[in-house]
This record gives structure tokens, C-alpha cells and sequence, in this order.
């Protein structure tokens, strides 16, 4: 759901988000992920699914990702492993880099 949160600075339309999604979902979007980057999102379930229903509350604009992938299959939870070492990585990465000094170059 991140990929359709607003972003600031993005051209409009919004590159990703589809262009009928409701403005009462964007503001859902944007409510439960207000300065979160990819990452950071809650990853135990997706703001949409429905746990009584064990399915898409807003199948109809469920993001790409959810087309490509069955639901908690095999390649799905493959996936979302691979995704969890890649911003693992990143957040390493990025943690461990040098500060950035505010002395003037002579």
C-alpha cells in the first residue's frame, strides 16, 4: 500500500497510485503511512486485508504486487523474505555510513 501513499514533489497524476482509487482510500493510505519510506511499513499484514474475510477489503486497487503474487503462497512468502534482506541490507548499509561533516571545503 505504501506505493500509493502521496508524496510530496511527485508530479500529478501520481506515478503509481491507479487513477480511480477513491479519495476516502488515499486518505486511509496516507493516514497509516504518513513519513514512513519503503521499509518501514508494518509488515505482519497489508492495511487492506480483511481477517474475517481472509481476503481484500479494495480488491479492485490491490497494488501490482498483489496481482503477481497468491496470497501467503509459496512465492509470495519468498518474496517478502527477499524484500525483508534487501531493506535489511539497506538499513545496514546506510547505519553503518560515515556523517556527513558541515566543514567548508578550502
Amino acid at each position: 500500500m505504501l506505493i500509493y501513499a502521496s508524496r510530496p514533489g511527485f508530479p500529478t497524476p501520481h506515478p503509481f497510485r491507479p487513477a480511480t482509487l477513491p479519495d476516502e482510500l488515499i486518505q486511509e493510505i496516507d493516514c497509516a503511512f504518513s513519513g514512513l519510506l519503503r521499509g518501514q511499513e508494518p509488515q505482519q499484514r497489508c492495511l487492506w486485508f480483511d481477517e474475517q474475510q481472509r481476503g481484500c477489503r479494495h480488491y479492485e486497487f490491490r497494488p501490482p504486487i498483489c496481482r503477481e503474487y497468491e496470497l501467503g503462497g509459496t512465492a509470495c512468502q519468498q518474496r517478502r523474505r527477499e524484500e525483508r534482506r534487501t531493506i535489511n541490507l539497506y538499513n545496514l548499509v546506510h547505519e553503518n555510513a560515515p556523517a556527513e561533516t558541515s566543514d567548508p571545503v578550502p
